[in-house]
């Protein structure tokens, strides 16, 4: 098992990837847009993820094991960077992952998360890094905790995804040397 930036060469593996998992991502999460059923408007959503890698405002990788993708993580909203008077300012961005169904409590997300916070810090120099995870989401709620996340505070609200209430709870994680 391995994490490796996305590129295009990783399309059609996602594509199937995305199509296996769409109904078990969709009992936890929205529903990708209905151009991600069709290949060749999928392949241009997926450059638009590498155009925005390439500026570092968003990073994208996939866990793959045996040429398969088995999961993918992002960090998104990347934030900070050099400051207008050539000061090195806090970088901060968002994290967030899917397993496929087949892989569930494996260590995947639990390697994916550990793997990138690694790199983020490393190679991107973030500090910071926040994440979501519905309070009923015992297993990202665990996956979280053990990469070093803190849990910062619940919404009140419950945000509605596919028809399902769910409450977030907020974390974050500070990346030190």
């Amino acid at each position: 098992m391995d994490v490796e930036r996305l590129n295009t060469q990783h399309f059609d593996a996602l594509f199937d990837f995305e199509q296996q998992n769409k109904a078990w991502f969709e009992q936890f999460v929205p529903a990708r847009p209905s151009s991600y059923s069709n290949f060749v408007s999928f392949c241009h959503a997926q450059q638009a993820l590498l155009d925005e890698h390439e500026q570092e405002t968003s990073l994208f990788f996939v866990v793959v094991e045996s040429d398969k993708i088995i999961a993918r993580i992002n960090a998104t909203q990347l934030t900070g960077g050099e400051s207008t008077h050539g000061e090195c300012a806090s970088r901060e961005c968002e994290l967030g992952y899917r397993v496929g169904e087949d892989y569930q409590q494996q260590g995947v997300a639990s390697f994916a998360v550990a793997r990138v916070l690694q790199l983020l810090h490393k190679d991107y120099g973030v500090q910071l890094v926040y994440a979501k995870a519905a309070t009923d989401n015992l297993a990202s709620v665990r996956v979280l905790e053990k990469s070093g996340f803190n849990r910062v505070s619940e919404r009140t609200e419950p945000v509605r995804v596919n028809g399902r209430a769910l409450h977030l709870a907020q974390f974050e994680c500070l990346l030190t040397p």
